[in-house]
């Protein structure tokens, strides 16, 4: 085995025997024997090991950032825990949608905008023009004439 190669499996499989690949195991141990760079190389990796192995994850506190980012962007306050959120959102929702006339009587534009929104789409729908029939494709009139008996002529005439 070359040392370059053993490079590369002492960097991606570790310095652990186990980890080799099968067919290069007994290669990578003769250039052990052989080589003090290998053992070098095979030393550093079996200390890099040794501290991931000694390693310990940090525990994070999710709640905690979650709370933190919700209070951020408004959606929690900060006496409220975890699992008020969607009752806050839909609340605040209700609240703009159907305000109370008595403490703020300028909005009551908002649930006529919200009722008036369909309607208004319907039309800016129905107003759209219809699209151009007189450009009707080789394929388009073949079905056109297949399913209906009819010619484009006959058919745009109309």
């Amino acid at each position: 085995m070359e040392p370059d190669r053993f490079k590369v499996i002492i960097e991606t499989y570790g310095s652990r025997e186990s980890g080799w690949p099968d067919n290069e195991r007994e290669a990578a141990r003769q250039l052990i024997a052989e080589s003090d760079e290998a053992r070098q190389l095979l030393a550093s990796a079996q200390q890099l090991d040794r501290l991931l192995d000694n390693a310990a994850p940090p525990v994070i506190d999710t709640g905690a950032i979650t709370r933190r980012i919700m209070r951020q962007v408004g959606q929690v306050s900060p006496q409220e825990g975890t699992g008020q959120a969607e009752d806050n959102r839909l609340d605040r929702l209700l609240k703009w949608l159907m305000p109370d006339l008595q403490q703020a009587p300028g909005r009551i534009w908002r649930p006529v905008m919200v009722a008036a929104l369909p309607l208004v789409m319907g039309i800016a729908i129905g107003l759209q023009p219809s699209p151009d029939t007189a450009s009707l494709t080789t394929a388009e009139e073949i079905y056109l004439t297949a399913f209906t008996g009819e010619t484009y002529g006959d058919w745009y005439d109309e």
